[in-house]
């Protein structure tokens, strides 16, 4: 969890320039700000509640960057910010919010809480910025309309095999479903 966490920093760093390469409104461009901060939050507690599981320091290593530069075509940017911020976030929102449901300790409830937040802020970002593409360019609601159509089978298709073996309990205690 706390890799994906820090991963999702330098996620949302290329979705930062994403934004600026198609031109998108200010608000846009702050949430997304704000979502780094948050993701850079989500990692610092991950990665606390993994030394504390381990019982020494656990913390990020190096991390391979891709340099090329950011996609500027709205039809692309649209169709990733539909499956990755308004599908995936959303369902990571609510994944989060079920973790804090089932972790029986204060602290960690406390780390799946504020998560679940943060996640829900970010799959509302990947909404507004779908919303404000098709605005842009309303040639592209087919596109939108058909990207979540298949974007929504493949996630319900994960979450059925997801959910087919029934997890641990004691790892559901933790929030880790």
């Amino acid at each position: 969890l706390a890799r994906m966490e820090h991963a999702s920093i330098a996620s949302f760093a290329a979705f930062t320039l994403q934004l600026l390469a198609i031109g998108a409104p200010p608000e846009l461009l702050r949430c997304s700000h704000q979502a780094i901060a948050d993701e850079l939050g989500h990692a610092r507690l991950a990665f606390g509640l993994a030394s504390a599981y381990a019982g020494h320091p656990v913390g990020p290593g190096p991390m391979p960057i891709a340099t090329t530069a950011p996609q500027s075509d709205l039809a692309t940017v649209l169709i990733a910010v539909i499956r990755e911020a308004c599908v995936c976030e959303t369902l990571s929102a609510l994944d989060a919010r079920e973790a804090a449901a089932h972790a029986t300790d204060p602290v960690v409830q406390q780390v799946w809480t504020r998560i679940a937040a943060d996640e829900h802020r970010h799959s509302e970002l990947g909404w507004r910025t779908a919303q404000w593409i098709v605005r842009t360019a309303p040639e592209l609601r087919q596109l939108a309309h058909d990207t979540f159509k298949t974007a929504i089978t493949e996630a319900t298709r994960r979450v059925h095999r997801d959910t087919d073996a029934p997890a641990d309990p004691a790892l559901r205690q933790h929030g880790l479903l």
